[in-house]
């Protein structure tokens, strides 16, 4: 009977253990789910690398919008690691801008648009707690990142189209600085490294009034090189202010600044010019240089804690 009792007792002692654990799990262990309302502009390469030594470029127009994308973040400081995820697709169509240059006759202005540019990405990162008496005044880990970019446009006369998908490494930095009761200051720097394949087509056919008031035809396509890679480096940048309220909910009005590069590797693009008068064909190379996206963004998010 007493070792009945005895072992009766063991186990009630167990199993309230195995419920302190349980709990001390669940205060450690904390998963965030939320979305933001973004407020972005978006300057793709197509406008930032255009640049006229004879002309001036004036401001993009039908480059900014709103998106509202979600977020998942799972931390546990008692292990000292967490997770985050999250996707950020926006898309601008037919942006624009005018050109202006000076001549004899007076000021003339160009406008220059785009079709649609749309960019999709896609990012988990690991984190790492390493200070266990303050562990997330500054923490670092290592993620994955994928980006999708979509260009594209077409009329009555031309056709053009450039998808780039890339994935690679990034290296998520942050620090979450507290400055009062409920309210922090949430910084974060990921630098990024991504490689990928890229598919480009660009198709021109009109007909032209040449100098002797006949008119003739004219064919421009591009001939692309299949074994090109893609280069995507930058960084995303993000500084936020986050209330909590509630226990279990947070509010954060945060400033996002996103600047990435693409540059073409092996690459030996060549364009075929066909012009009627004459009956003239060239074959040019063409000189495929750095280019750049800028993204930014003001965004007021909401987020549940359990």
């Amino acid at each position: 009977m007493k070792k009945i009792s005895l072992i009766l007792l063991l186990l009630v002692a167990f199993q309230i253990k195995a419920e302190e654990e349980i709990d001390n799990i669940r205060k450690t262990a904390k998963t965030e789910f939320g979305f933001k309302v973004m407020k972005f502009d978006f300057v793709p390469h197509e406008y930032s690398s255009n640049d006229f030594s004879n002309a001036s470029k004036k401001p993009l127009n039908g480059n900014s919008g709103t998106i509202y994308p979600f977020f998942l973040k799972y931390n546990d400081l008692s292990k000292k690691y967490g997770i985050e995820f999250d996707i950020l697709s926006y898309n601008i169509a037919n942006p624009d801008y005018n050109l202006q240059s000076a001549s004899r006759n007076g000021i003339n202005v160009t406008n220059i648009d785009f079709g649609n540019i749309r960019r999709d990405e896609f990012n988990l990162n690991y984190l790492h707690y390493y200070n266990p008496s303050q562990p997330t005044l500054f923490y670092f880990g290592l993620g994955i990142k994928k980006i999708d970019r979509l260009s594209q446009d077409r009329s009555n006369v031309f056709s053009y189209e450039e998808k780039i998908n890339t994935i690679g490494l990034k290296i998520p930095l942050r620090s979450t600085i507290q400055l009062a009761n409920n309210l922090n200051l949430n910084l974060a720097f990921d630098p990024y490294y991504t490689l990928g394949q890229r598919s480009y087509r660009d198709e021109r056919a009109y007909n032209y009034i040449a100098s002797d008031g006949m008119t003739y035809p004219y064919v421009r396509i591009l001939l692309e090189d299949r074994t090109t890679f893609t280069q995507i480096h930058g960084f995303d940048s993000e500084v936020s202010l986050v209330y909590s309220f509630l226990e279990n909910y947070k509010i954060s009005l945060g400033y996002i600044y996103s600047k990435s590069h693409i540059t073409l590797k092996n690459n030996s693009d060549k364009m075929f010019s066909y012009f009627g008068y004459g009956n003239n064909v060239y074959l040019n190379n063409i000189v495929n240089s750095m280019k750049t996206d800028h993204f930014r963004s003001i965004y007021l998010s909401v987020s549940y804690i359990f």
